[in-house]
């Protein structure tokens, strides 16, 4: 049977192909299948056609504006002509907006070859496909495209190289990092520093993720050039501390249990750093003490509630140090007991200590004057009460901060999120706070870590990141609730 236009025909007729069936039990499918498969192949055609003129024209003015170039004074006409390239790339991307599945990488792929794609163009084309790889396991063809780029479009490249390596980075399998990796982290070194917000949540992103080596390298990498960048000054400082952070952890590595703490090992230790300007020399060595695994006893009255609505709320600097030492124990607890890397608990560590310092406690309901008045014994406070327990409700609020589009840092919430059942472990082995704290203290916490790790899959971040949120809670909510 010929081709056969379905709609001309009655649902109810004789199939035209003789069978004598009704044609709705007959061709009647096939044929309207084939007709919409022939409109879209007719439509992908006559949009290639379109594409091809424009992406034509753009080629031939490139060449000539080269010509134009080499004898122009330096002045243009901004009302001449559109540039072909620009209305090329708008209908790229309108095609590009209302193509599905591969359709959309093929267009994408396109204009990389053609070599006229633009760093706009390059965050919102990719931004797309990196959310499509990780729904449609596709991680592999994303790198590939982030390669091609890189070999056809190294400008534009260039431009966007931090989002880049935080979309591609955690796609990478064991061959990719093998061959693409090298130039990958040298890019990033190169040129991440010029975008700095992207830059730093990259950087962010390999402390979250544990990758301990290529942070150092980053991080050695660019001091400078995070210094000379017009960052606030505790901006800077921040950067120098996690810069000399990394001999710090490498020393405590790279050196034996039993030698961590002997002063010859540290005096030579001290004697390598760069820039002993920077800090001070018993304060570092306490610190590094701290970090080997040395331990203060520490008790619950070192720590007292700070409490809202009161002149006299605010914490007392001792109690700020306080809360730095007993970090920096947890910091050595996550590495030592625990086997997380130093890098990433160090990201959890300082956010957790910069949370617990501002976090107010409302105050405790009034005793009561009854019939036992002022002797009656004390209550306990309650969990939430507890100044090192953190509170589920100014939790949310932090980690929204950290979350947001203004002030986007998600890796510094995650770690954080991802250690507090250490924490809360931490506390208890050190009668800080009591197992019905402990406890107490999941159970109120547990659905903000569940909410935490949709929001890791709804910003397409790196899915090791929600696997080891979930772990962390599992195995902790099981051992305590």
């Amino acid at each position: 049977m010929g081709v056969v236009d379905w709609k001309q025909v009655g649902r109810n007729d004789v199939c035209p192909c003789g069978s004598g069936k009704k044609y709705k039990h007959c061709h009647m499918r096939t044929d309207r299948e084939a007709a919409q498969q022939a409109e879209m192949e007719a439509a992908q055609r006559a949009e290639e056609e379109r594409l091809t003129q424009l992406r034509e024209k753009a080629a031939a003015a490139r060449q000539q504006e080269k010509g134009v170039l080499a004898s122009s004074d330096g002045f243009e006409d901004e009302e001449k002509a559109i540039d072909p390239a620009l209305a090329y790339l708008n209908e790229l991307w309108e095609a590009f907006e209302e193509a599905e599945g591969d359709r959309k990488w093929e267009i994408c792929q396109s204009a990389i070859v053609d070599q006229l794609m633009d760093d706009e163009q390059v965050f919102e084309f990719f931004i797309v496909l990196h959310r499509d790889a990780l729904q449609r396991g596709l991680e592999s063809r994303f790198v590939q495209l982030v390669a091609q780029l890189r070999q056809h479009c190294f400008a534009a490249y260039q431009e966007e190289i931090a989002y880049l390596f935080a979309w591609a980075f955690p796609l990478l399998s064991p061959s990719e990092r093998d061959t693409f990796l090298p130039d990958f982290i040298e890019d990033f070194i190169a040129d991440g520093p010029n975008s700095i917000e992207p830059f730093l949540n990259a950087v962010d992103m390999l402390a979250a993720l544990g990758e301990s080596l290529l942070y150092t390298q980053v991080v050695r990498a660019t001091r400078e050039a995070i210094e000379a960048a017009d960052l606030f000054g505790w901006a800077v400082d921040t950067y120098r501390a996690q810069h000399l952070d990394t001999y710090l952890f490498a020393y405590l590595e790279n050196t034996p249990a039993d030698e961590r703490r002997h002063p010859e090992r540290i005096a030579d230790l001290i004697a390598t750093l760069p820039h002993p300007e920077n800090f001070l020399e018993d304060e570092l060595i306490a610190y590094l003490l701290r970090l080997a695994g040395e331990r203060r006893l520490w008790r619950r009255e070192d720590f007292p509630v700070r409490t809202s609505g009161r002149m006299d709320d605010r914490i007392p600097s001792t109690t700020v140090d306080h809360l730095v030492h007993l970090s920096e124990e947890f910091l050595a607890y996550l590495r030592w007991e625990k086997g997380i890397p130093f890098v990433k608990g160090e990201l959890a560590t300082k956010e957790l200590r910069r949370f617990l310092a501002n976090q107010e406690i409302s105050s405790p309901p009034p005793k009561s004057k009854g019939r036992k008045g002022r002797n009656a014994p004390a209550e306990p406070l309650p969990a939430a009460l507890l100044p090192l327990c953190p509170d589920r409700e100014q939790l949310d609020k932090n980690l929204f901060s950290l979350m947001n589009f203004i002030g986007y840092q998600p890796y510094k919430g995650l770690a954080l999120m991802e250690v507090i059942p250490a924490w809360l472990q931490f506390l208890e082995e050190r009668a800080l706070i009591d197992t019905e704290s402990h406890a107490a203290s999941l159970r109120s916490l547990r659905e903000l870590a569940e909410q935490m790790q949709i929001y890791v899959a709804h910003e397409s971040l790196a899915p090791q990141l929600r696997e080891n949120l979930a772990l962390a809670w599992a195995t902790s909510v099981h051992r305590k609730v």
